[in-house]
């Protein structure tokens, strides 16, 4: 049965080329797999010239949902992880900020914000460089 399966497969290459570009826009934008699959089994069905016979286990019925919700999720993975990142480099940005920081780390931040730092004979400095 499996391998009747695979046979028939190759001829629903459209289908499957329909479905993932409406999985890969639901994935995109927010939706998701499930409605990504709903989407796609309804343009499969109007497609198809055996629309009508859907639901009674057509495998061009299959085809069609199962692929747009694989590629819903493998796009959605993209964004997401963009979005994530974005969102890490906000919070590590906001932890820079002398507020966010301890009292002694504060402090520095301070000296630094008004143009003084320590040389390595740990003396004030005001110059852009350490004395010499």
């Amino acid at each position: 049965m499996v391998l009747e399966t695979w046979k028939e497969l190759p001829r629903y290459w459209l289908t499957s080329i329909r479905s993932s570009a409406v999985g890969c826009f639901m994935g995109i934008v927010p939706g998701g797999a499930t409605p990504a699959s709903f989407m796609s089994y309804g343009v499969a069905r109007r497609f198809s010239k055996d629309g009508d016979k859907f639901g009674t286990g057509m495998v061009e019925g299959v085809v069609a949902p199962e692929t747009a919700a694989h590629a819903a999720g493998t796009s959605g993975a993209a964004a997401d992880a963009h979005a994530r990142r974005a969102g890490l480099a906000h919070r590590r940005g906001a932890a820079r900020r002398p507020a966010d920081l301890g009292p002694a780390a504060r402090a520095a931040a301070v000296r630094r914000a008004e143009g003084f730092r320590l040389g390595p004979d740990r003396q004030r400095c005001t110059s852009a460089t350490s004395p010499a």
